[in-house]
């Protein structure tokens, strides 16, 4: 075989094994790792944001009488449980000293009284006496004046009348008993308003205002329930406590009674067309909040972050203020484990492992 002969069958079989090497090698398939997830489509939702208590029902009048003089009780005119209507006789306190006594200041008042004018009028006309004199008769007069109204007044403090209609819850006092200024003789509750009454953290100031929507329960009645709003908040902290109050009008129904402890429910926010996510799917990093929606990237469905701005949250579902909006698909069981365009298996909830 000649020598070119010999370079034609080299040449032949390199090309041959090129060819081979180009077009019998199978190709490399790159794998890509998804996360099995469930997704939820987000709706616009009623959030409602509630403040829980504990209150007391308290009447418009609760008061406990004490005496504004000393002296024996002689008539006690009502009885425990009894009713009585404004401007009945409650209780009477034996006046027969306080009485002796204006009769003195009455008389010392006359006396006063013309001594007074007499000095006046000589002074005035015939300039017998002083001007000094006159203005000691005039101060001596109404010395006297005012001693009698005093004893008037404590003469009054004697008959206790009742200021309002209502009941009586309890009486103290017995007929032949010492009263004393400041000692309770009996205790009378207004029949009319009846409220709820309850402290707030001061930390919920500016949650709750007169209009807020109240439900109120009463367990020890019955599992009563009323539907009532917010009618006084008060202005100031109670130091003690740190709790300012607030009140609510109640139905006129002896169901519940004064001191009766409800639980109480107040709507302090409604939002009618909110974002509303369980707050298990809200992950936490040092740039804030965000969550993670599922979303078509080169036509399939991979974990996209988006940033959120929180607002309230009640029974750990959470009002979403900023971020997300109707439509978007939330990725919800499988959300912990997810990373930023990882590729997703959506699955029922059925078939997402826990």
């Amino acid at each position: 075989m000649t020598s070119r002969h010999t370079l034609i069958l080299l040449l032949s079989t390199l090309a041959f094994h090129g060819c081979a090497t180009e077009t019998d090698s199978p190709a490399t398939e790159v794998f890509e790792r998804s996360l099995n997830v469930s997704t939820t489509i987000l709706r616009p939702a009623v959030f409602v944001n509630t403040l829980s208590l504990v209150g007391t029902v308290k009447a418009g009048n609760d008061i406990r009488v004490s005496a504004e003089v000393s002296g024996v009780v002689t008539r006690v005119a009502v009885g425990k449980g009894q009713s009585f209507r404004k401007g009945d006789l409650i209780l009477k306190i034996d006046d027969a000293s306080l009485r002796q006594e204006l009769e003195i200041a009455k008389a010392a008042t006359e006396t006063a009284l013309e001594n007074y004018e007499r000095t006046r009028k000589l002074w005035e006309s015939d300039r017998i006496g002083s001007e000094f004199a006159v203005i000691s008769a005039a101060n001596a007069w109404r010395s006297a004046q005012a001693s009698q109204e005093l004893l008037q007044i404590r003469m009054e403090k004697t008959t206790l009348t009742a200021a309002f209609d209502g009941m009586v819850e309890e009486v103290y006092a017995e007929t032949g008993e010492m009263a004393n200024p400041g000692a309770p003789l009996v205790r009378l509750i207004e029949s009319g308003r009846l409220f709820i009454e309850a402290g707030v953290p001061a930390r919920h100031a500016g949650s709750v205002s007169v209009g807020d929507a109240m439900d109120v329960s009463f367990q020890m009645a019955g599992d009563i329930r009323y539907r009532t709003r917010v009618s006084r908040v008060g202005t100031a902290i109670d130091p003690s406590v740190r709790t300012f109050r607030i009140e609510a009008d109640l139905p006129a129904n002896r169901s519940y009674k004064v001191d009766m402890i409800a639980n109480i429910r107040i709507e302090t926010e409604r939002f009618q067309n909110a974002i509303v996510v369980n707050q298990e799917f809200i992950q936490r990093d040092e740039n804030g909040y965000k969550v993670y929606l599922a979303k078509e990237v080169d036509g399939r469905k991979r974990a996209v972050p988006v940033r959120v701005e929180l607002g309230p949250m009640a029974n750990n579902q959470v009002v979403i203020l900023r971020g997300l909006q109707a439509g978007d698909e939330l990725i919800t069981r499988g959300a912990v484990f997810a990373e930023s365009n990882i590729l997703l298996s959506i699955l029922n909830d059925s078939e997402v492992p826990s």
